[in-house]
């Protein structure tokens, strides 16, 4: 999310200009290389007038040659930098006129170039002068208009880093020493928005800005304006709710193989992806979780035990720990890290899943299933279901279902989580830690009290967490052909010991696996959308009142 220079705009721009409109000689209409000298089969154009008032722009377009054209698109520039590109229609027969029009985004008093595209490669360009149609925030004296351009990915509720320097601004006389004048608002100059300083360092001028600008749709630009210059003005406070996106929760439940509901203490957007794993070892025969009628409001979870094959087993289960987290579908940055959150439909057969993101390293990847299509308590065959993943990589793995036996599952819905190894904090201070085990062994039942608990492996957490946090674990690969699922115990503010268990049906000793984990502090979680394509700024001059 980290905003480029202007200076690779232009390569960004030539390359987007070019996908939407095919055809047409934009690069010598980006450079100022079209001329009247060109050819007769090239048909010509000329601006006769522009015209703005609040809410539209119309450009009057002339004909200047022997074919019709057909003008499709309006550009505006600001001192070489696109700052909007905008669809219209409008047919300009020979020699005749085309009047078109697009409505006009909140845009800087200033002087721009107004550049309108057509068919066959017609392009012309004009001048348009912009009086200020904004107001003014009481008790500052001055303020920078800063335009943010999207040119093709989609952004809801988007936070972005304003960086200043010696550059871009040049008030760091005027702004008080702390930076506590400084404030954003919204294209009418007084609505203001939330914004949280991340470095402030005015000897070496220069500071980073955190700034949620709202909504940012494909092919648009946003005018905001940064105010500073006011003596009196207290540093302001905005909550992680105002300034981040919420992506998610985490939290526990105590539960036994009857059940209970979780409801989320935050609102969802849309129906969150949730992976839940047993944090404890109070009951030692092999058992999973699963959950049912997920919505943006909450789940219902249960421990579910395989189908009886000994005296011990038939579905009774002890009070486990079970943590749980849940995250809004999507590419997210949390704490410095990627996180990939997304949904597949898989059965008893592997599915192959490529991720959106290609990671450097391999990440954390934790699958989960979602739904309850098919399942059951015991001696229900479809007890005790659970994902299983194989061949893991930087850009995608293998998932399927599976249960005691080979026995076919129908098509479920699965969440999937994966996650840059490392530690962090979300932007509201929780602290987490994600990473890739790769020495999960074996841990043998063979009856009550039988447990080989020097089969068990501890992994120590980076940092210790305040409080014991929330712990879900998976096994991702499938060196032994034996169905099993993945186990902990003893989760702790330090760590935490993991192990798997084979299904009753196999019970016997396996080979080492790799597995993935995150933990995090309960609570919910905040972080800012992955931007990949970046979204250019463009800073105004100084106004002054």
């Amino acid at each position: 999310m980290v905003l480029r220079g202007v200076e690779h705009l232009a390569a960004v721009v030539l390359l987007m200009l070019v996908a939407v409109s095919a055809g047409v000689l934009l690069y010598y209409w980006l450079t100022g290389s079209a001329s009247a000298t060109a050819s007769a089969e090239r048909p010509l154009v000329r601006i006769e007038a522009v015209e703005a008032n609040s809410s539209t722009l119309r450009v009057y377009v002339r004909n200047v040659g022997d074919t019709p054209v057909n003008i499709t698109t309006i550009y505006l520039l600001h001192n070489g930098v696109l700052v909007a590109a905008m669809n219209t229609t409008g047919y300009a027969p020979p020699r005749g006129l085309a009047v078109v029009e697009a409505p006009l985004p909140p845009l800087p008093a200033a002087t721009y170039t107004v550049r309108v595209a057509g068919t066959a490669g017609a392009s012309a360009s004009s001048i348009l002068v912009l009086s200020s149609r904004t107001g003014w925030l009481k008790g500052w004296s001055y303020r920078i208009p800063i335009i943010f351009y999207n040119p093709s990915a989609v952004y809801l509720d988007y936070t972005v880093n304003v960086t200043l320097n010696a550059t871009n601004f040049n008030g760091w006389s005027i702004v008080k020493p702390d930076g506590s004048d400084i404030r954003f608002t919204a294209s009418d100059g007084v609505t203001l928005l939330p914004f949280r300083i991340v470095y402030w360092n005015p000897a070496a001028r220069k500071a980073i800005i955190t700034v949620n600008i709202g909504d940012l749709p494909p092919h648009s630009s946003k005018l905001i304006y940064m105010y500073y210059g006011n003596p009196s003005a207290e540093p302001p406070y905005y909550s992680s709710s105002q300034l981040y996106e919420l992506i998610g929760e985490a939290g526990t439940i105590n539960i036994n193989n009857t059940g209970g509901w979780v409801h989320f203490t935050v609102h969802f957007r849309e129906t969150p992806v949730v992976i839940a794993s047993i944090m404890t070892f109070h009951g030692r025969q092999p058992a999973v979780v699963r959950i049912m009628n997920l919505s943006r409001n909450g789940f219902f979870i249960r421990i579910e035990e395989y189908p009886k094959q000994y005296y011990w087993d038939g579905g009774i289960h002890l009070n486990e720990t079970v943590g749980w987290i849940a995250l809004r579908p999507g590419i997210w940055l949390i704490g410095g890290k990627i996180w990939v959150v997304g949904r597949t439909i898989a059965n008893s057969t592997y599915r192959h899943v490529e991720l959106p993101y290609r990671f450097k390293t391999l990440p954390a990847i934790l699958t989960f299933i979602d739904s309850y299509n098919q399942g059951g308590v015991p001696p229900n065959p479809h007890a005790g279901s659970h994902t299983r993943e194989n061949n893991p990589s930087t850009s995608g793995f293998d998932v399927k279902i599976e249960e005691q036996g080979d026995t076919p599952h129908v098509d479920e819905t699965i969440g999937y989580v994966a996650v840059e190894p490392g530690t962090g904090r979300t932007v509201n201070g929780h602290l987490f830690e994600a990473g890739v085990l790769r020495d999960v062994e074996y841990v043998g039942i063979f009856g009550p009290g039988y447990i080989y608990y020097w089969d068990w492996r501890y992994h120590s957490f980076a940092r210790t967490f305040p409080e014991t946090p929330v712990i879900v674990f998976k096994i991702m690969t499938e060196y032994g052909p034996n169905h099993c699922h993945e186990r902990m115990m003893a989760p702790s503010r330090s760590g935490f010991y993991y192990a798997l268990q084979e299904t009753p049906a196999f019970d016997g000793w396996h080979v080492t696996e790799w597995g993935g984990y995150i933990a995090i502090e309960p609570g919910p979680i905040y972080g800012i959308q992955y931007a990949p394509v970046s979204v250019s700024v463009v800073f105004g001059a100084p106004e002054h009142r």
